[in-house]
């Protein structure tokens, strides 16, 4: 099975490569100049593409039998305001050129497609209330907007042409990283490490990397997914949680973060995503998660 993937050297993407070749899958990515190409285990066909580069996504989906198109076109660390003052680019680069890329996909006659969307179509006007994939999308962001236009499409061609594409809502992604310093929780390693007062987020609803990528991997082998949106997030995390388990792997002390101010709010419901088979890690994957962030962390010195 070959698989083109697209963000392939991103924080998600390394996960769904590392999935897609402990599958046995052959992966085919694009790569841009300045792309980081390190820390990747198994072999990879590297070819020049991106985002509205049509030469680029012809070559992606020859012969392929599958993609998993994670890349998005944004300013450098940014996701929600990523379209920096440029708005009509960024539409033009991630909503146009993902739909060029379907659509070469398809006269390829590749068979499966899965785009990796975000919690963010729903936008944050919202009280304490579960998410599922019924309920109506208000994206307040433009990247929110995005990444829902993109959707659409993806229901079109399931639900009305009957191809075999899917998208999956992801909500934060946290896991050990390449290099590690892009890893979630990394600051709060260090702030740990140097006794410091952590002064970030509260916490969020999380989904480790590996387990989206299992998702990922689901979506590429089930059947009846042709159209479908599906949420992937397990379960609120605070930081004062993360903190607690570094502290006690680490044999340290201090204090910890700030418990939340308010109950979670936006909690997707993954019922769908379940029902396809996915076990998500739970504690014992977070935990470890926590020992090795810190590891990595304390290794790097002051």
């Amino acid at each position: 099975m070959i698989v083109g993937v697209t963000g392939a050297s991103g924080v998600v993407g390394r996960f769904v490569v590392a999935e897609l070749q402990r599958q046995g899958a052959r992966v085919r990515a694009w790569r841009r100049e300045g792309t980081d190409c390190g820390g990747f285990e198994g072999e990879i066909e590297w070819i020049p593409g991106e985002l509205g580069s049509r030469d680029g996504a012809k070559a992606l989906v020859e012969g392929a039998d599958a993609v998993v198109h994670g890349a998005l076109a944004h300013e450098p660390g940014r996701y929600r305001g990523g379209e920096g003052a440029d708005l009509e680019g960024f539409v033009r680069r991630n909503v146009q050129g993902s739909l060029e890329l379907m659509l070469e996909a398809r006269r390829a006659g590749v068979g499966r497609f899965v785009f990796l969307s975000s919690r963010a179509v729903y936008g944050d006007r919202r009280g304490e209330e579960v998410l599922s994939e019924e309920h109506c999308c208000l994206p307040d962001t433009h990247y929110g907007a995005a990444k829902r236009a993109v959707e659409a499409f993806v229901q079109s061609l399931g639900l009305g042409d009957g191809w075999q594409a899917s998208a999956l809502r992801a909500t934060g992604v946290y896991g050990v990283s390449w290099p590690p310093r892009r890893s979630k929780w990394w600051g709060l390693a260090r702030a740990l490490l140097e006794g410091r007062p952590w002064d970030g987020p509260a916490g969020g609803t999380e989904v480790h990397g590996a387990d989206l990528a299992r998702a990922v991997w689901l979506l590429l082998t089930a059947e009846g997914t042709a159209g479908q949106l599906y949420n992937c997030s397990e379960r609120h995390i605070s930081t004062r949680e993360v903190a607690a388990l570094m502290q006690r792997q680490g044999g340290l002390s201090g204090p910890l973060p700030a418990a939340p101010a308010a109950p979670p709010r936006r909690v997707p419901d993954c019922t769908k995503i379940r029902a396809l088979g996915l076990r998500f890690g739970g504690l014992s994957l977070l935990e470890s998660t926590a020992g090795q962030l810190l590891a990595l962390a304390r290794q790097e010195g002051p």
